[in-house]
């Protein structure tokens, strides 16, 4: 009796000493997932900001100033239907199309706007990266307004197993 006593008190040390390395090994993954997906995010909107800010531009005179109505409209931000069949599978996994040489999909800020992509590390598998593009006025950069010389990019990232809450990490885009 006192043995089967002394088996189950082993039993019951060596059960909880691996819930501790377990919930230690999770939050070590949690912390990591944090940090490389602040890193995917921030890369992205990097990306974005180094393109045009509207896609009409290459339609006008490098001299030649526009107006705002001469920005797309709010409604068709995003990229054109054969800008986005060019990302073949989608979401836009390695090695991301929207950034490639000739057959760059993206050209301006607006075309991101919907824009997903998988991103893989060496330790964590799987960031969901998505994008949302809109126009703001310089006053109110948190509320979306009609065509403006001001876009704002929003990036969030999401992990299904290590991330409790997706991250978002927020630029702004000036003509």
């Amino acid at each position: 009796m006192l043995t089967a006593a002394f088996f189950v008190l082993i039993t019951v040390t060596i059960l909880n000493a691996n819930r501790m390395v377990i919930d230690s090994q999770v939050t070590y993954y949690e912390q990591v997932a944090l940090e490389q997906g602040t890193s995917y995010a921030n890369s992205l909107l990097q990306e974005i900001l180094t393109k045009k800010f509207d896609y009409n531009e290459q339609f006008h005179p490098l001299d030649y100033y526009m107006k705002t109505w001469n920005f797309v409209r709010s409604s068709s931000l995003g990229p054109s239907p054969a800008a986005r069949s060019r990302i073949s599978p989608w979401p836009d996994v390695e090695p991301y199309k929207s950034v490639m040489g000739a057959t760059n999909a993206y050209y301006a800020v607006g075309d991101y706007n919907g824009y997903e992509r998988i991103a893989n590390s060496e330790d964590i598998k799987g960031f969901h990266l998505k994008v949302t593009v809109y126009y703001v006025n310089k006053d109110s950069p948190d509320v979306a307004s009609t065509r403006t010389y001001y876009k704002r990019i929003d990036v969030s990232v999401d992990h299904p197993v290590y991330l409790k809450r997706p991250i978002t990490i927020s630029g702004l885009a000036a003509y």
